[in-house]
């Protein structure tokens, strides 16, 4: 019972300030289940989609519904026999008004215009992959991260993100090396609801972290911080917020750059931006914060 409300805790403030983190609760859910999953399994069709839509893993075309009890504190998965999962992907319903104006900022993709890629075959329609493939406007096939709307089940923060968003692309803030900045390459719709955001892919290799900054040089350190000061200072210029400055909104890529992302304003439950959202007082309080670190 204790690791079960431990669980439901990471989920709900994945933040950080625990000792276990989202994977590990997941982990500890599913390891519970494969007794149950793995007959299932094998009595369901073998075939293996190679390279699915996103489509396909908002609508799944067989599923089971399991439910999970305990009997002196030993975990006990159940099948119902129920078909129905009782379960809708977070989607935001906006209006006809915001529809056109999407249309106009950003291009939008529909879920089965989505290809979803899996390092792990066995991960596949299971796991809501980082990287997905899309056709730009010349047909060639373009990788972006894609983000859905889990935690933005408000239309107003939901259409608040977006808006940020497109004003980077409407500022035509010029690209890297001049600015390392996220970009939205699209919005992934269904009739009239936003199922998600495609973003730019970058090659990274991690969040900023203090652990990771101990383990840099001097130079290194130095740069994320003139990288960040830039690119900060030039959203501000173009009177864009970031809205959550923290080294968790930080992405290192494989060349050892620094990228703001998120835009996520608002949201964060950290000491930064809880009582100051969407404010260049609380976008320099961040960076302070994260310069901090990299010092």
């Amino acid at each position: 019972m204790q690791q079960y409300f431990r669980c439901l805790e990471v989920n709900k403030y994945s933040e950080g300030g625990f000792d276990l983190s989202e994977v590990d609760a997941h982990d500890w859910v599913l390891r519970a289940f494969k007794p149950l999953i793995l007959p299932l399994i094998a009595s369901s069709d073998p075939s293996v989609v190679e390279r699915p839509t996103l489509a396909q893993y908002l609508s799944p075309q067989q599923c089971f519904v399991c439910t999970l009890a305990a009997v002196d504190d030993e975990l006990q998965p159940k099948q119902l026999d129920t078909k129905e999962p009782g379960w809708v992907p977070p989607l935001v319903r906006v209006n006809s008004d915001f529809l056109a104006e999407l249309d106009r900022s950003t291009r939008c993709f529909a879920p089965s215009g989505v290809q979803l890629c899996y390092d792990r075959p066995e991960d596949t329609l299971i796991k809501l992959p980082r990287r997905v493939i899309i056709k730009d406007h010349d047909g060639q096939h373009v990788d972006c991260f894609y983000r859905s709307f889990k935690y933005i089940y408000h239309r107003a923060l939901a259409k608040k993100q977006i808006n940020v968003l497109k004003k980077v692309i409407q500022a035509q803030i010029p690209p890297s090396p001049g600015t390392y900045i996220c970009r939205l390459h699209g919005v992934v719709m269904e009739a009239d609801r936003v199922v998600g955001m495609l973003f730019t892919w970058i090659d990274d290799k991690g969040v900023l972290s203090v652990a990771m900054a101990a383990k840099s040089s001097p130079e290194l350190r130095q740069r994320w911080a003139a990288q960040n000061s830039r690119s900060l200072g030039t959203l501000h210029s173009n009177g864009v917020i970031w809205g959550v400055a923290s080294a968790e909104s930080v992405l290192i890529d494989e060349d050892d750059n620094a990228w703001i992302t998120d835009f996520e304003g608002g949201l964060t439950m950290s000491g930064v931006g809880w009582y100051k959202p969407w404010t260049v007082e609380e976008d320099r309080q961040g960076l302070a914060e994260i310069i901090d670190i990299l010092n």
